[in-house]
């Protein structure tokens, strides 16, 4: 009987843990920066991903994990238009973009990684919300170093795809002082 429960709790502590991972009605941004650099990952169910690359006809048809080098060019081709920031009405134009399948292979990880804007007030938008069905969000959690705050965050819906990122003070850069 004990051996049971245990085994029950294990199954579930294994579905419970894995249920945010693909949840296809919620995309993560995670946002950090340093003194010089603002990194944006968007983590986006199989299905959305290959749903914004045009692979797919509905946003909740996934492809195997396996089929990821395939469509890794499509995947490459929209990382760039993903998030649209701006400052002042100008744009930030990434450095540097890439996109990998997370680790449990059940997101699609786009990292996008723009020069560090001297302003603290930064416009996001996520255009690709509004191209999905009614339901979809996004929350873009701001993390300074490791930690976040709910007044940190940002909800993006299909509704309102757009908002401001409120970044603080440029972190000092890293002392090369041994």
């Amino acid at each position: 009987m004990l051996r049971r429960l245990a085994l029950v709790l294990f199954a579930c502590t294994c579905l419970s843990s894995t249920a945010r991972a693909h949840d296809p009605f919620l995309a993560e941004i995670e946002t950090g920066s340093t003194a010089d650099t603002l990194v944006l990952r968007v983590l986006l169910a199989r299905s959305v991903a290959a749903h914004l690359a045009e692979l797919t006809p509905n946003p909740r048809v996934y492809f195997a994990p396996a089929d990821f080098a395939a469509r890794q060019a499509n995947f490459d081709r929209i990382a760039k238009g993903l998030c649209l920031m701006s400052v002042n009405d100008r744009p930030l134009e990434p450095k540097k973009t890439e996109a990998a399948l997370s680790r449990d292979k059940e997101e699609v990880v786009f990292t996008l990684t723009y020069p560090r804007p001297a302003a603290t007030k930064v416009l996001l938008e996520c255009g690709w919300l509004s191209r999905l069905p009614q339901g979809y969000a996004a929350s873009a959690p701001i993390r300074v170093g490791s930690r976040a705050t709910a007044t940190d965050s940002l909800r993006l819906t299909a509704e309102n795809p757009s908002g401001y990122l409120h970044l603080g003070s440029a972190p000092a850069p890293a002392s090369s002082t041994p």
